[in-house]
């Protein structure tokens, strides 16, 4: 069976905008996840999803800076993101 996604909802647009992946692409994997699991994939779920970017933004770090993610788990303490 299909269902039926709302590209409008909280959870699609946070793991379009997080995810760095096509519309396309985070649909057809959410639309498995939904008939399958009764919810969204978790953004670590996503394949090929590289939520870098999104880190880099919300940490404001730049491209070009010489902190890596490496540095900023080992700063924190943190293992994954």
């Amino acid at each position: 069976m299909l269902s039926c996604i709302n590209k409008n909802s909280v959870e699609f647009q946070t793991l379009k905008n997080r995810s760095g992946l096509s519309e396309f692409v985070i649909e057809s994997v959410s639309r498995n996840y939904i008939d399958k699991l009764g919810r969204f994939p978790e953004l670590d779920e996503l394949p090929g999803s590289n939520s870098e970017p999104n880190l880099r933004e919300s940490l404001k770090i730049k491209k070009d800076d010489s902190t890596s993610i490496n540095n900023i788990l080992d700063y924190t303490g943190a293992s994954t993101v």
